[in-house]
């Protein structure tokens, strides 16, 4: 790393909120990295939308940042059959959350701001702390800032309902338990959608949200399915002919993907603005967050024990590795950090195909498609994603499944 470089990052880490994004800063910076990553500079020519993007951003958070907000709050005993009526309605919620829940809080806190915004936070107590209602006003100025990013203001409601569990997204190295991967281990979040009717004429779907780890980050993800960003892959891009591709079981949504790539650049923004960082800190946590994607994805093929990444591509219909997942693995963990190693090609696909994020038509699907298929068969990807360190990374004993560095 360029003394420049660490200076900043040693900067960075005395910004950040959290101890487990200090704790992975450290663990990425004991690697290095087979190809070196290029250095990010988002104002160049090929970077051009994402700095557009960023300048929007800083813009319109201080435009919110000004305005009071005043919320309308209610407190009640949790009706048990109720939360038992949402829980079972969460399809991505794994038994253990739903346990941690249950037992856990006992008061809902309905929230109200203006008349298109709802929040039901859950508590494990009568009166809220002053860190819960920090969480409270920053959850709903993100809904509100999101929102109008994509220019879905208050003509189109927004629900969200928050269960702050404090189980963490985890690989289980239980040798006595199923390697596969699935929500309890990797879901953070969901969102209910009619993808049938025209989005431009129907609210916003509601969200349930239910760890407290990254929740900014997963509620940005949840904002890009509730504000219908991800429609047109939704429709016409997850397919069994696209899955027939790789060796899994589950069927790979690239919707899920490409909402975890632009959650990830909106998220990294969103926290450098939030902090004051300069110019050449969002730089290099642009990079931070490549080389996290590349570690955490590194140590998702060892527990698989998957040396090479492209033997779980079908090639004559035959398998060399099988990556048995119960959730979109393949999509947050492989799919994303390749599209952060191809910002400038993701630049032009953002440039030529979407609107404010809303990939516009079939043409667009089909790129996608193409650029991820592309990519995961060409010669560099092994070499892109290959990392070393002083340990091997098949004793690297960390456990986290986060899937950003920063929050």
């Amino acid at each position: 790393m360029r003394r420049e470089e660490k200076n900043i990052v040693d900067n960075i880490r005395g910004m950040l909120s959290k101890s487990t994004s200090d704790r992975l800063m450290k663990k990425i910076g004991e690697y290095r990295f087979h190809q070196d990553i290029d250095e990010i500079d988002i104002r160049k020519k090929e970077y051009n939308e994402f700095y557009k993007l960023y300048r929007k951003m800083d813009k319109l958070y201080f435009r919110l940042k000004n305005k009071k907000m005043k919320l309308e709050i209610e407190v009640e005993e949790i009706n048990k059959n109720e939360m038992i009526n949402i829980i079972s309605q969460s399809s991505f919620m794994s038994k253990e959350i739903a346990k941690d829940c249950l037992k856990i809080f006992r008061f809902k806190w309905n929230i109200k701001y203006s008349d298109d915004i709802e929040l039901i936070f859950f508590s494990s107590h009568s009166k809220l702390s002053k860190k819960e209602l920090n969480t409270i006003h920053e959850i709903i100025f993100v809904i509100c800032f999101i929102k109008n990013l994509f220019g879905r203001g208050s003509n189109y409601s927004q629900k969200v309902t928050y269960f702050p569990s404090l189980l963490k997204k985890e690989l289980n190295k239980n040798k006595q338990s199923s390697k596969c991967l699935g929500k309890n281990e990797c879901n953070s979040g969901l969102t209910y959608l009619n993808t049938h009717l025209d989005h431009n004429h129907i609210d916003n779907g509601d969200i349930i949200l239910f760890r407290d780890e990254e929740h900014i980050k997963v509620l940005i993800h949840e904002m890009i399915h509730s504000n219908y960003r991800d429609l047109m892959l939704i429709r016409n891009g997850n397919s069994e002919d696209f899955t027939d591709n790789f060796c899994t079981d589950y069927e790979i949504l690239l919707n899920e993907s490409y909402t975890e790539f632009v959650a990830t650049i909106l998220n990294v923004f969103y926290v450098c603005i939030k902090n004051g960082m300069k110019m050449d800190e969002v730089n290099v946590m642009l990079k931070k967050e490549i080389e996290y994607g590349v570690y955490v994805c590194n140590r998702i093929m060892r527990y698989y024990g998957i040396d090479n990444i492209q033997d779980i591509l079908k090639v004559d219909n035959f398998c060399k590795k099988h990556l048995s997942q119960k959730t979109n693995v393949i999509s947050y963990y492989l799919f994303k950090p390749i599209q952060m190693f191809h910002l400038p090609e993701m630049n032009s696909f953002i440039k030529n195909h979407t609107s404010k994020f809303h990939i516009r038509n079939e043409n667009g699907v089909e790129r996608y498609r193409n650029n991820i298929l592309n990519w995961m068969r060409g010669n560099d990807l092994n070499e892109k994603m290959e990392m070393t360190g002083k340990m091997d990374i098949k004793k690297d004993k960390e456990k986290s499944l986060r899937m950003t560095i920063i929050e």
